[in-house]
């Protein structure tokens, strides 16, 4: 799920910053340092799953790279920088 041109997701949707609970709490595990692995087995869910979830957020969020969607969601108060 790549941001496509015009800044739409791969849903058309566009980026508006709301995000599913699950695109947060993961969001918020690689915000912390954790790598895809380790935020799925903290998810308990399977890897691709969790890889899922980020690629939704990043969609929504316009974001090219998981740091830029955490900064995006910094910047929206979706995230706190303390997270």
């Amino acid at each position: 799920m790549a941001t496509h041109a015009g800044g739409l997701g791969a849903g058309g949707e566009p980026p508006d910053g709301s995000l599913s609970d699950r695109q947060v709490e993961c969001l918020t595990l690689i915000s912390r340092g954790l790598n895809l692995e380790e935020a799925s087995r903290t998810m308990s869910v399977s890897e691709r799953t969790a890889k899922r979830h980020l690629e939704g957020a990043r969609s929504r969020l316009g974001a090219r790279s998981n740091a830029h969607a955490v900064m995006r969601a910094v910047s929206l108060g979706i995230l706190s920088p303390e997270s």
